[in-house]
This record gives structure tokens, C-alpha cells and sequence, in this order.
């Protein structure tokens, strides 16, 4: 056999076996006759992505010392151009007194004004909580007509302080009263309740404070808390203070001291005692408010230079006024009239604690409490609430001492505050609460004591 043949062979026995599996008659398929598959397309769900959230870094809250200290940063453009004359409404809360005029002037709000002439009474408040948010007001004292702005004196009062004109109508807030609270329970970081009085550099401006004549080239912080005692704080420039007992001259970096008492309440009784200027009449203060920049001086120990006494006219507060003008509540010291500890019957309220009364229509409601303040460092404070519209009075007295502060209302409100220094006066004393209005109702009171305390009750107490 050829080679070629056998070539063959392997060819023609695939294509029998094909023919056989096939029945022998089945034809060899091609490509164009395979069936053609489509696939079932998959169904397509559209992918959303959802937009990126954003959270808002949480906002810190201020705390008290911050609100003053961006209080008094915010001065300059909320009062800018303050002509002399006017009063500028700083932050809430602060009310005036009106003298008798046409219309109710507009003072609410940051950034109001209103002239000097239309009150005789301005107060700025202590910082609350609620708002988060702190009284205070800056006045611009024209000492003569016709003055520039740069050439006037700058007064400028926050937190618990009243300023009271008792000028009669001339040199307006030059012979003036002023009342400050003592340290504020809720912002201990804030400054003391105070007025500061600044001159314009190179300028010598004469005032009456309290009785106490004070000349000043520089800038002054004014506390009196409590009825009971005044600080004059010199903290730059130069001053001379005077009663008609005499006077002393006040280099910057010192304080001048006195009590205060009389028929009033608020005319010096004792000597003026100089001392170096304390601490805390230097920290925390809202000198950005301040017309012009002052840098407080470092506390000075300095003999005390007498300077020649001065005729004192004291003018008397206006009879319509919140400041009580009945037997100053003045540190007590000895013994007691007659050396007998006097006490009240009735409900006893403690320091340190909220009790809740009522008072019926036309009638009161009384408390009993022996004081614990160790004056004058420290006094014993009320707070009345009234728990519906109508406005407390409050009336105070002594069982020992016979001292009486009838219709007591500092505040044309639902809220009454009362603060003086009492300890030392052995016994018992009595806060009776009233509606101004002779109506009544609910309220709440608080007691509590402010600064060095006792926690024993006095002899007789």
C-alpha cells in the first residue's frame, strides 16, 4: 500500500463513526445554523449616594466673666459720638427714673439714649443667668455748657450699682448718691458691683459722692454696698476727698474709706481712712467701656496728707425714690439698748433656704431671722419673688434695736431685694412682706448670707 493511502485511513474511520452515532443519514451542522442565545440583561438598580451631613461644631457657651469682658469691648461703637449730657444703654438691665417730662423717651435697648436731664435716677442690674447677660450704662457729664464730648467727665456704672441726681437740676449727676450690691452669688468671675468716674486728661472735676467731696484728675471706682460703709479706689491720677471734718489727698493706688450713716443713710459719719488699694477693687474691670484707656496702678502704702476741709452742702435724696431714706442700717458693735437680747414669735427662716408664703388681700406675711453676716465684710440678703403680677414690699425691723425700714421697694417689680450688714445685733429680727398695691398673693423668699458668716445663732437669737 501506498503511503498516500494510508494518509487516508485515519480520515475515512472518524467519518464512519460520525455517520454511525447519527443513524447514518444525519448532516454535519454548521456555524449559521447553531441557535443564537441573547442573555436576560440583569435589571440595574441606580446607586444614590446620599449627600455628606454636616454638624456644626457646638457652640460654646460664655461664661459670666466673658459676657462683661465682650460687654465692654462692644462700648465704644454702641456709644460712639455720646454727646455730653446723654446716658447710653448698654446692656440689659438698666432702668432710669424719669423727672416729670412729655412722653416716655425710648431706653430699652443697646445702643439707646436719653438726656440726663429727663432722670434723676439710673440702675444697672446684677448678671442673669437666663439671658446671659449683664447690666450696665455710660454716661457723659457736661461740667459746663458748651463742652466737646472729649472735654466731658464719664460715668460709668454695672452690675448691681444706682446712681441717684439729688443736684435739684443743676450740674447734673456732679452731687449724686450711689448704692452698689455686694458680690454676685452667680458670676463670682465678674467685678464687683461699682460706678467709675473718669475725668478727660489734665482736667480737675469737682463732685459730691455720698457727702464725701471728692476732686478728681483721673479715673475713680465709687463701691458703697449695703448702706453701711463707701470705697473711693483711685486707680490712676491724682484726687483730694473731703467732709467738713477734713480731708486727705489720694495718690493713684490708693482707697479712701468711710462709713456711712445720718438722717439719709448715705452721709459720711466716721473719718475718711486711706489704704492701699485692694485686689479686688482692681480685677475683672470693665475698663474697655471707659471713655479713654487707663492703666490701674499698683497698690501704694502712703501716710495720709491732709488737705483743708471744705464746706459740705448735702442735698437730700428726692422723697420718690427706691433708696430708703430711714434709719441707716449701719454695722452694729456693743451692747444692745438697755443689754437685753430681744425676740420675734412667728415662722423662722433660716440662711441658705427658699420658703414660700402668702399673703391675703389687704394683710402680710411675716418671717423671723436672726442674722448670721459678720459686718461689715458681710450681710444677710432677701430676694421675694412674687409668683403672679403684683409687686412685693418688704418692711424690716429689729426686735433689740428698734431699728425700722417701713416700705422698702427698690425694684417696681415682681422682685424685691433687700441686703445690710445686721450682725452684731444681737437678737432677733423681722422681714414682712406686702402687695404694694394692697392686694396679694403668692411668693417665694430667699435667704442667704453674703461673705464671712457664722453659723451659730447670736445670744438670744
Amino acid at each position: 500500500m501506498t503511503p498516500r493511502r494510508l494518509a487516508l485511513i485515519p480520515g475515512l474511520l472518524v467519518l464512519l463513526v460520525a455517520i454511525g452515532c447519527t443513524g447514518g443519514s444525519a448532516a454535519i451542522p454548521t456555524v449559521a445554523s447553531l441557535p443564537t442565545v441573547t442573555p436576560t440583561p440583569l435589571p440595574v438598580t441606580p446607586t444614590v449616594t446620599p449627600p455628606p451631613t454636616w454638624t456644626p461644631a457646638p457652640q460654646r457657651v460664655l461664661s459670666c466673666g466673658e459676657v462683661i469682658a465682650a460687654t465692654a469691648r462692644n462700648v465704644p461703637t454702641l456709644c460712639a459720638g455720646l454727646a455730653p449730657g446723654e446716658a447710653c444703654y448698654i446692656s440689659p438691665r438698666v432702668e432710669v427714673i424719669l423727672r416729670p417730662v412729655t412722653g416716655q423717651p425710648v431706653f430699652s435697648s443697646p445702643g439707646d439714649r436719653i438726656l440726663q436731664t429727663l432722670f434723676s435716677q439710673i440702675r444697672t442690674f446684677p448678671y442673669e443667668s437666663a439671658t446671659n447677660s449683664w447690666g450696665m450704662a455710660l454716661l457723659s457729664i457736661a461740667t459746663r455748657p458748651g463742652i466737646r464730648p472729649d472735654q466731658a467727665v464719664g460715668l460709668l456704672l454695672y452690675g448691681d450699682a444706682t446712681v441717684v441726681d439729688i443736684g435739684g437740676g443743676n450740674g447734673f449727676f456732679q452731687n449724686m448718691v450711689v448704692l452698689t450690691g455686694l458680690p454676685d452669688p452667680y458670676c463670682t468671675a465678674g467685678p464687683l458691683p461699682a460706678v467709675i468716674l473718669q475725668t478727660p486728661p489734665g482736667t480737675t472735676s469737682d463732685h459730691l459722692i455720698n457727702g464725701v467731696l471728692v476732686r478728681l484728675q483721673g479715673t475713680l471706682l465709687i463701691r458703697a454696698p449695703a448702706r453701711a460703709a463707701m470705697v473711693l479706689a483711685l486707680l490712676s491720677g491724682q484726687a483730694e476727698v473731703s467732709t467738713a471734718d477734713g480731708g486727705i489727698e489720694m495718690p493713684a493706688g490708693t482707697q479712701v474709706f468711710t462709713a456711712l450713716g445720718g438722717a439719709s443713710g448715705f452721709e459720711p459719719v466716721g473719718p475718711l481712712t486711706l489704704q492701699p488699694l485692694s485686689e479686688e477693687n482692681r480685677v475683672a474691670l470693665p475698663l474697655a467701656a471707659l471713655p479713654r484707656a487707663v492703666a490701674v496702678s499698683l497698690p501704694v502704702q502712703q501716710t495720709p496728707q491732709p488737705v483743708q476741709a471744705t464746706e459740705i452742702r448735702f442735698v437730700r435724696p428726692p422723697t420718690r425714690t427706691p433708696i430708703p431714706t430711714a434709719t441707716p442700717l449701719v454695722p452694729f458693735v456693743g451692747t444692745p439698748p438697755g443689754g437685753v437680747y430681744l425676740t420675734f414669735s412667728g415662722k423662722r427662716l433660716e440662711p441658705g433656704t427658699t420658703a414660700t408664703g402668702t399673703v391675703p388681700a389687704g394683710g402680710s406675711d411675716s418671717w423671723v431671722f436672726t442674722p448670721r453676716g459678720l459686718a461689715p465684710a458681710a450681710v444677710d440678703s432677701f430676694e421675694v419673688t412674687a409668683l403672679g403680677d403684683w409687686d412685693p414690699i418688704l418692711t424690716i425691723e429689729s426686735a433689740t434695736w428698734g431699728v425700722y425700714v417701713p416700705e422698702y421697694d427698690s425694684m417696681a417689680d415682681r422682685v424685691e431685694r433687700y441686703r445690710a450688714s445686721l450682725a452684731g445685733s444681737g437678737g432677733d429680727w423681722r422681714i414682712t412682706i406686702r402687695d404694694a398695691d394692697g392686694g396679694g398673693g403668692t411668693y417665694t423668699i430667699r435667704y442667704i448670707c453674703l461673705g464671712a458668716c457664722t453659723n451659730e445663732p447670736q445670744e438670744g437669737g
